[in-house]
């Protein structure tokens, strides 16, 4: 049976930042990384920041 918690983290969809230029290329990667290692994070949201941080940086 699935809890409410799990529920809740299944269906959450992650916020990313909009990366504007006060953040240093440092701190998107950082951010990048808690990302990565979140258990909780589904696969499409991490696509999702793993593409908006190449962007950000500028990377294809």
């Amino acid at each position: 049976m699935t809890t409410p918690d799990q529920t809740a983290a299944q269906t959450s969809v992650l916020e990313i930042p909009t990366f504007d230029r006060s953040w240093l290329p440092q701190e998107i990667t950082g951010w990048l990384a808690t990302v990565e290692e979140d258990e909780d994070v589904s696969d499409a949201d991490l696509a999702r920041a793993r593409k908006a941080v190449s962007e950000a940086l500028g990377v294809e």
